[in-house]
């Protein structure tokens, strides 16, 4: 079991589609080695979603480097991800940050609301959906991003930044008693080919923006935001292939002296 930790920092600007708010947000896998599960409401109608890091989608049966993962899993033939034929996570914690950042000489924005939720096939949400559809749903946390008065993220004061943490146990969430005797839940390698499959148990975090005020008078742009988001997990490793296993060394038993 070895705990692994992945970061990234990505640029957040929202538009108006035809006049309309939009909802901005992502998807990860909570209990897969591979992160990313969907972007499709990223970067839509004129939004913009830049990572720092790329950040691609493992399909099943593809090679174990193809898609994001945790760093130090698979980059090598020695990494531990190459060693065990089953992985799989026993829980996750992740950390979200907002913080507005400069929009020179575009005004304010609305009032902007960071959010995440977890779910289990997909997030039911779109482009079109509001502050009061995720009140709806289970499982989700929201908090206030304020831009500056005269420039988004300007220093006068006025911004605040905002931040979510989220922890995630697979064994609560579905209500099983133990993940080690539940194959749904463990992502499976085939050393010979290099490829690996994601489990079919696939929980999600869905995190993004979206505005505090549904019907507004005046309709303007969500905040421009620095989001930042570290995911740490808890990997358990299983059926091992070889001997480059990560458990602790034990002492050698000390050899004692036989009298005769």
């Amino acid at each position: 079991m070895k705990k692994f930790i992945y970061y990234n920092t990505a640029e957040v600007k929202n538009s108006l589609n035809g006049g309309a708010h939009q909802a901005q947000f992502i998807q990860m896998f909570l209990n897969s080695p591979w992160l990313s599960a969907s972007s499709v409401y990223a970067n839509q109608n004129g939004n913009i979603w830049n990572w720092n890091k790329p950040v691609s989608i493992h399909v099943d049966d593809a090679l174990l480097e193809s898609g994001t993962a945790f760093p130090g899993l698979f980059e090598y033939a020695s990494s531990v991800g190459r060693s065990y034929q089953n992985l799989t996570v026993v829980g996750s914690k992740v950390t979200i940050t907002a913080t507005p950042i400069i929009d020179a000489n575009v005004g304010p924005k609305c009032i902007t609301a960071l959010f995440a939720n977890v779910d289990s096939q997909g997030s039911q949400l779109t482009g079109t959906s509001t502050i009061d559809d995720l009140y709806a749903m289970p499982y989700t946390q929201i908090r206030k991003v304020t831009g500056g008065q005269s420039n988004n993220g300007d220093m006068s004061g006025n911004t605040k930044s905002a931040s979510i943490v989220l922890k995630y146990s697979p064994t609560r969430f579905n209500n099983i008693k133990d993940i080690r005797d539940n194959s749904n839940f463990h992502s499976v390698l085939n050393i010979g080919a290099g490829t690996g499959r994601l489990p079919p148990e696939r929980d999600r975090i869905c995190f993004g923006i979206v505005p505090v005020l549904s019907n507004p008078e005046s309709k303007v742009p969500c905040v421009k935001i620095l989001l930042q988001y570290k995911h740490e997990a808890t990997i358990l490793f299983s059926e091992p292939f070889n001997n480059n296993n990560v458990a602790v060394a034990l002492p050698a038993e000390p050899v004692m002296d036989i009298m005769v």
